[in-house]
């Protein structure tokens, strides 16, 4: 929903607030206590939930000033600091040395500043062979460089959806009750749209016999058909007992295994920690292992699916230091703000918000599209299209080289996907009006 829906919202609760308010006051001689309390819970409940967190940003920023100014002038100095100093410069908009709410409102994204920085950008590689410039809207189409299909969904509902949001390609694995050579024979029905993706998560990584791992991976391996490596689980949480929880290190053999068939293939790895998930000690041993990894396996291409749950500044630091580093914007949407995970949003009122716009114009070639669609539900038609029309408004905002690459371009350099011959699909909007209703089933279902 968008900032302006958000203040919209607003505005109805505080006139409703006021008439509450006259009334109470024009007829107070007459009311109870107890019938005053009732009138202003009643009144409270029209606060909409997602009006109130419209403002949460803002008190994140007064937070973090009140945490972090350690004498009390109103202002965090360098010494008061008590993070990472690149993180501290990635906020000290200004370069005084001093870190104001003013500055914690903008990284957080609440409200633009009048101050910004230069800041040195990456060495960006060439652009997309297919990313001509000034033709965004003709050339335009999506890869969902990572999604999931279970036993309650058909074939012909995937690709009725690609259809109608404009996905050109999908990567795609297989779980729950949904044996891998299915995929393997969906992609050989559809070449051109669906890329089988190995598999990593089931019987064996999740629970079970490890073994069962070994041989499922094996046999997959064994089969020529796919294409790339679905995500590899370091920290998975359990979200209060509802999923799996995983939690295993970059030495062990079950990662280990996975990374070397990667690495045999020329697939980029994708990596999934949940670092919002974890506690202080936990996110600090886990980015000390996972740049340990990145340097040492500094030539090849490492992915952290849903932005590894961290905000722009420890991003930023990643990137700069880590070339062959890239992140997966799946999950990091207003969708996703209402569970029970904590994923960030990089989105604002259709739009990246200011800090996450101003990174990806400085890396535009380390940012991978994807929706993973998980569980059945994912793939009803009204989420996945809202979803889509979403994600075409914030590419629009981008230039159209840039949008180009995060669409489709960067996916498919790292994993050697041909381009779309005949240019771009249409929008969702164009499609449904085109292709009329989306067909195929699909059980709207989230159970394990």
């Amino acid at each position: 929903m968008s900032v302006k829906m958000y203040n919209r919202d607003q505005d109805i609760f505080f006139k409703a607030k006021g008439s509450i308010v006259g009334s109470l006051v024009g007829n107070e001689r007459r009311m109870s206590s107890a019938r005053i309390v009732s009138f202003l819970v009643v009144g409270m409940l029209l606060v909409p939930a997602y009006a109130i967190d419209a403002r949460a940003e803002e008190d994140r920023a007064k937070r973090a000033m009140e945490k972090n100014d350690r004498n009390g002038d109103g202002k965090v100095s360098r010494k008061e600091w008590r993070k990472s100093k690149d993180i501290f410069d990635a906020i000290d908009s200004d370069d005084d040395g001093f870190l104001t709410v003013t500055e914690f409102r903008a990284r957080f994204g609440s409200r633009k500043t009048k101050t910004t920085k230069a800041r040195s950008q990456s060495k960006v590689p060439p652009k997309s062979a297919i990313a001509p410039a000034g033709k965004a809207q003709g050339n335009m189409y999506f890869i969902d460089a990572h999604s999931q299909w279970d036993h309650r969904v058909d074939e012909e509902r995937v690709l009725s959806l690609m259809n109608h949001g404009g996905v050109y390609r999908t990567l795609l694995s297989v779980h729950l009750k949904r044996p891998w050579v299915e995929v393997v024979a969906f992609g050989k029905a559809a070449p051109e749209r669906i890329i089988p993706t190995v598999q990593i998560k089931g019987r064996g990584y999740h629970k079970g016999p490890r073994g069962k791992f070994f041989d499922r991976l094996n046999d997959q391996m064994g089969n020529d058909a796919f294409g790339a490596m679905a995500e590899v689980h370091v920290w998975h949480d359990s979200d209060g007992g509802k999923y799996q929880e995983i939690r295993i290190d970059f030495d062990d053999g079950l990662f280990l295994a996975a990374f070397n068939e990667a690495k045999r293939k020329g697939w980029p790895l994708i990596v999934h920690i949940e670092f919002a998930s974890l506690s202080y000690e936990g996110k600090r041993g886990y980015m000390e292992k996972l740049e340990e990894f990145i340097r040492t396996n500094r030539n090849h291409p490492i992915v952290m699916i849903h932005m590894a749950q961290l905000e722009e500044p420890n991003v930023r630091r990643l990137l700069a230091s880590h070339p062959n580093l890239h992140f997966m914007t799946s999950h990091a949407s207003p969708f996703y703000q209402f569970g029970g995970k904590p994923f960030i949003n990089l989105i604002d009122d259709d739009k990246f918000k200011p800090q996450w716009k101003k990174l990806i114009l400085d890396y535009p070639d380390r940012f991978v599209f994807a929706l993973d669609n998980v569980f059945s539900k994912f793939w009803m038609p009204d989420l996945y299209l809202d979803k889509m029309k979403m994600w075409w408004r914030v590419a629009a905002d981008l230039p159209n080289d840039i949008a180009q690459a995060f669409a489709h371009g960067n996916a498919e350099r790292l994993w050697k996907l041909t381009p779309r011959l005949g240019g771009g699909m249409m929008t969702p909007d164009e499609a449904m009006k085109a292709l009329g209703p989306v067909t195929g089933y699909s059980a709207n279902a989230a159970h394990r």
